[in-house]
């Protein structure tokens, strides 16, 4: 896991590595006044996953909403549910795509049409080979039928990115309102 550690308005991310124990991969300037590049995706000698806060550079004068950047040779990671994983990829660098890629796979339905029209029995069905201890009524609202489709996704994003690998979750948690966890204690 990375270390977070707060200087004034600065978080900055560390990841520990063999040369270097707190080596800083990132730094998001907080308040406004600036913030990091967008998605910064590291993948270590080691094969470890280092991701950081999704913010556009001020100077390319491009606000993303529902985005991400994606310029030529820049990693992304795009999550799809909680069943299908996220789509590991790189940027294409794309001016007809503005430079950019979805940030998520996107809903199909809205939490309260979600919680209305979805069965648990389906919800269960659904996340079947995944192991979890997050599928109840609490978390209905973020079953995989709530989102657009890996396939969908895979399709929409080929002109932005290119697809290095999907990757499939052994183990998914989502916290729910339902819940009492142990970190609110």
């Amino acid at each position: 896991m990375p270390q977070i550690l707060r200087i004034g308005p600065y978080i900055v991310y560390f990841w520990s590595n063999e040369n270097n124990p707190l080596e800083p991969v990132h730094v998001h300037i907080a308040e406004g006044k600036a913030t990091a590049n967008a998605t910064k995706l590291w993948i270590t000698s080691t094969g470890k996953v280092i991701l950081c806060n999704n913010n556009s550079k001020i100077s390319e004068k491009i606000l993303r909403k529902g985005s991400i950047a994606a310029h030529k040779g820049e990693k992304v990671l795009i999550p799809i549910n909680m069943r299908d994983g996220s789509i590991l990829a790189v940027g294409k660098g794309n001016p007809e795509w503005n430079y950019s890629a979805p940030h998520g796979a996107g809903r199909v339905m809205s939490r309260k049409q979600a919680i209305r029209s979805l069965s648990m029995e389906d919800y269960r069905k659904a996340m079947e080979g995944i192991y979890t201890t997050s599928v109840n009524e609490g978390t209905l609202d973020e079953a995989p039928m709530a989102y657009k489709s890996m396939g969908e996704i895979l399709d929409a994003v080929k002109e932005s990115v290119e697809i290095i690998d999907i990757l499939k979750p052994k183990y998914n948690f989502k916290a729910s309102e339902d819940e009492n966890p142990f970190w609110k204690h």
